[in-house]
């Protein structure tokens, strides 16, 4: 009988051992982009960034006097990135005593950058053509015919001075809440 227990044992050891195989992942990591921005991070290789700014943006930004000098890349993410393949424009710019927040969402035609805004609007709980109490900084949003603007995070937003300069097609909807918590549709 011990002996039957004892056989019945080391067969059910011997059986459940798992053979694990070992597999070299780094054929996938090494054609992974975020794994090898990780690495150059971690290495601590400095990276110069240049900022490609369109013609017609960099016209608008000499309208309203902003140097060179006081542009830098703004790297964080937003809403409405997720609604385009482009990579977005966003800059940080210091406008005197004031810094404003310049983005710029490029797609692909008129029916993506109405989905995105429609989308936003949402998102802020904000209706069409609604004037609703906005809490926050001060914004100017434009949807273009292919493209939305958004400027924002200042105190002395100016807003037909921004319009005229940034020479926008045919502006669809113009929205803010510059001088009152309200927001203002054109």
């Amino acid at each position: 009988m011990y002996k039957m227990i004892f056989f019945i044992l080391v067969l059910t050891f011997f059986s459940c051992e798992e053979k694990y195989e070992e597999i070299d992942l780094s054929e996938i990591t090494t054609s992974s982009k975020k794994y090898n921005e990780n690495i150059e991070r971690e290495e601590g290789v400095s990276e110069v960034v240049s900022i490609i700014i369109p013609s017609a943006i960099k016209e608008s930004f000499d309208c309203l006097n902003v140097k060179e000098t006081s542009i830098i890349k703004n790297e964080s993410s937003s809403f409405l990135d997720r609604f385009t393949k482009e990579i977005p424009l966003k800059l940080d710019l210091v406008i005197g005593e004031d810094s404003v927040i310049f983005e710029q969402w490029v797609f692909k035609d008129s029916i993506q950058s109405k989905n995105a805004f429609y989308n936003w609007l949402d998102f802020n709980k904000i209706e069409v053509n609604e004037k609703k109490s906005y809490k926050g900084s001060e914004f100017i949003i434009v949807l273009d015919v292919e493209r939305i603007v958004m400027i924002s995070n200042c105190n002395h937003l100016q807003r037909e001075v921004w319009l005229n300069c940034m020479k926008f097609i045919n502006p669809i909807f113009v929205l803010d809440n510059l001088g009152s918590n309200n927001v203002n549709w054109e």
